[in-house]
């Protein structure tokens, strides 16, 4: 196991240098954020995270024609009053369920769904409510059908999908904003539910709920005692851990840029600080994941360079019988030139080996694991503002867990159409 860690030392160092070194690469171009839609005939947490993100942008872009932030001058205290009596409205009766619809479909459909299409169930179906005032903003997963009973990790794996998905979105949105160093006040909702649904969801579940913690905390006691482990998560346990998450920085920016900058000042962006390094942007970041050995916890550290972005992480299970370890690295949108930006999305792990599908009870012997993914965006000339282009992902993965990634091995392709939009002179 020592020799293990060491490699993993190693490994974080490699990862952490390579990450700076591919967003170094991306030369001058104006700095766009930019959104997909990718087909994947699993619709996977990541094409689902990439499409809703990007759906829902352009109907913000559509309503903000007809509903911006602001209406009229607000210079005197009557007219900034009511400049902000519209916005609180507006928020409470059209853009709260706009930005709530993402996260709750992302956590039943490409949550929940990707994991139920990922182990081959059929005729699966889903319930989502709107939030208030027009409902109760709850939503579940039904199982469908299959040939065949799920693995204990599988099964894991499908009550957790849920949280796994919205943590993708959150941090897809983050790796957005980092491209052109602002958050929009319609993204800041979604970002926030998504990061925090893990959080809501375990500091609000009552042992024997049957909800989704209170099934995983079940789930993996199972799991331990079919394997003769002495240990039991209990639910408080869960609901401590999942306070790491206090210490991500970007809901504290979220709730100044929501409640300063747009609500009282009317602007749409905020230009968030980070730590600089040159003209390399540094932000640090802890949070907790649920995984199928156990709660995790996250060392995230966000980079930005010239219009690109990266993440580069180092994860563990916290207090778990099973240790794992991993550590990975996300970098977007290097611009090689004016029609051609790459990435890559890499993961290595150390874990139990899983049993899956069909096959015999498999010794579980701790194993190492990896993944890339390359992805690319090829662009036609800007018009008005805006590029469209084809937009790939290709990549491989052995068998393990990793956040938002089919648990077998395979080889990934995502096909679709790459947006951005230019960068805004201000801020209004």
């Amino acid at each position: 196991m020592q020799n293990s860690l060491k490699h993993i030392v190693g490994l974080i160092k490699a990862v952490i240098i390579v990450a700076i070194w591919l967003i170094t690469l991306s030369v001058r171009l104006t700095a766009q954020p930019v959104y997909s839609l990718l087909y994947e005939p699993s619709w996977s947490q990541i094409a689902g995270a990439e499409n809703l993100l990007t759906l829902h942008r352009a109907v913000v872009e559509v309503q903000g024609k007809f509903l911006p932030a602001q209406l009229f001058d607000e210079s005197s205290d009557w007219t900034k009053a009511a400049g902000i009596a519209y916005r609180l409205s507006k928020a409470i009766l059209l853009d709260n369920n706009i930005e709530y619809l993402p996260m709750i479909l992302q956590h039943e459909v490409f949550g929940h769904g990707a994991r139920f299409r990922e182990f081959g169930f059929q005729g699966s179906s889903y319930n989502i409510n709107l939030g208030p005032p027009y409902g109760n903003a709850s939503g579940f997963a039904v199982w469908g059908r299959n040939k065949r009973s799920l693995t204990e990790t599988e099964d894991i794996a499908a009550w957790i999908g849920g949280v796994e998905a919205n943590q993708r979105m959150a941090q897809t949105t983050f790796l957005q904003w980092l491209q052109h160093g602002q958050m929009h006040y319609r993204e800041m909702l979604t970002a926030i539910l998504s990061m925090h649904n893990i959080t809501l969801y375990a500091l609000t579940t009552t042992s024997g709920d049957n909800a989704d913690i209170d099934s995983y905390r079940y789930k993996l006691n199972a799991f331990y005692r079919n394997r003769n482990i002495d240990k039991t998560v209990r639910l408080e346990d869960i609901q401590r851990q999942v306070l790491l998450n206090l210490l991500n920085p970007w809901q504290y920016f979220i709730a100044y840029a929501y409640a300063k900058e747009y609500t009282w000042d009317a602007k749409e962006e905020w230009a968030f600080p980070m730590i600089r390094f040159g003209e390399v942007g540094y932000l640090p970041s802890l949070r907790c994941g649920l995984g199928v050995f156990g709660v995790e916890g996250y060392i995230e550290n966000f980079l930005s360079y010239a219009g690109a972005s990266g993440l580069v992480y180092y994860r563990q299970t916290l207090d778990s019988p099973l240790p794992a370890y991993g550590v990975g690295m996300e970098v977007r949108n290097v611009s090689i030139n004016s029609w051609l930006t790459l990435g890559v999305k890499c993961d290595a792990w150390l874990q139990s080996t899983m049993q899956l599908g069909t096959e015999d009870r498999v010794s579980e012997k701790t194993r190492p694991g990896i993944s890339a993914t390359a992805l690319a965006n090829v662009w036609l000339p800007e018009q008005n503002g805006y590029r469209v282009g084809l937009t790939l992902h290709a990549g491989y993965k052995t068998r393990g867990f990793v956040q938002s990634e089919p648990l077998a091995q395979g080889v990934t392709i995502r096909l679709g159409i790459g947006f951005a939009q230019a960068l805004k002179n201000d801020t209004k």
